[in-house]
């Protein structure tokens, strides 16, 4: 009896300790929980190409180079978000990919 009675005051305790450190506040919203009318206000051409190029070398980093992989992956998002811009897909791409190599 003696046993349980400390198993579970020490199961309370662990829980009082959880609940009183967790974090306060909402937390961060990756941008593929943003909506695509909520993101980023459009940028300029040149811009916008190299920041695309920007997330396809990372997204390729990631798939170590494989680039028929990255261009399935990429019609596949395609298909599931079709208003969605070349460089936002890759950025789903990389983020997607790096959450799952955690």
């Amino acid at each position: 009896m003696g046993t349980i009675l400390l198993i579970l005051g020490l199961a309370i305790f662990l829980g009082a300790i959880m609940f009183f450190t967790r974090p306060k506040g909402k937390a961060k919203k990756t941008i593929s929980q943003i909506p695509l009318a909520k993101q980023r206000e459009p940028v300029p051409a040149k811009t916008k190409q190299s920041a695309e190029r920007q997330w396809e070398r990372k997204a390729l980093a990631q798939l170590r180079g494989d680039h028929a992989a990255l261009e399935r992956l990429l019609n596949a998002k395609a298909k599931k978000v079709p208003r969605a811009s070349r460089e936002y897909l890759l950025q789903l791409i990389y983020e997607d990919h790096v959450r799952d190599q955690r």
